[in-house]
């Protein structure tokens, strides 16, 4: 998506069913990520730009693209958003963020923002968790004990041959 995007009801396409996942993994419910800019899709831009500060028009523009990018770059957890929208798996990547952060790891990514296609991240079952700032030690600990808890673990502190989306040296948790 390039800055100059402008979406709004009635467009469609893979552009607003990037939106539409971005604004679910935020907290806020634009309903199926079907490409349809609809109602619940501009309700969910508005409340999003409403929570945000920015000026509710219910167009997703340059500033709610920003204001998205930036949400994703932060531990979206933190947001404090109470709208009750959970991926269609619920829970599952709760679970997983709960396991990262009690054993101090940061969860750079959920289900949102872009992903290899097919990626589990689109369907809640996924996240990503910062390795950069751990030791190796600290990084093989944190991989023995989700094995040992029975989630999948995939080491891409390197980046994976093939893959076509990578953001840097991370581990992929999920269940399967």
């Amino acid at each position: 998506m390039g800055m100059a995007l402008t979406l709004q009801t009635g467009s469609r396409g893979n552009d607003v069913a990037n939106l539409q996942r971005q604004l679910a993994a935020q907290g806020y419910n634009p309903g199926s990520a079907d490409g349809i800019y609809g109602p619940r899709t501009r309700r969910a831009v508005e409340a999003f730009q409403q929570a945000q500060g920015i000026g509710v028009d219910g167009i997703a523009g340059r500033r709610t693209f920003e204001k998205l990018q930036a949400a994703r770059n932060t531990d979206s957890f933190d947001a404090g958003n109470t709208t009750g929208v959970t991926p269609r798996r619920t829970g599952d990547y709760r679970e997983l963020v709960d396991f990262a952060r009690a054993r101090g790891f940061t969860v750079t990514s959920t289900n949102g923002g872009r992903h290899n296609v097919g990626s589990s991240h689109y369907e809640g079952r996924a996240i990503d968790v910062r390795t950069r700032d751990k030791t190796n030690a600290q990084v093989e600990q944190f991989i023995r004990e989700a094995r040992a808890a029975g989630y999948h673990v995939g080491d891409e502190r390197r980046r994976p041959a093939g893959q076509a989306v990578w953001s840097g040296p991370h581990l992929h948790l999920e269940i399967r």
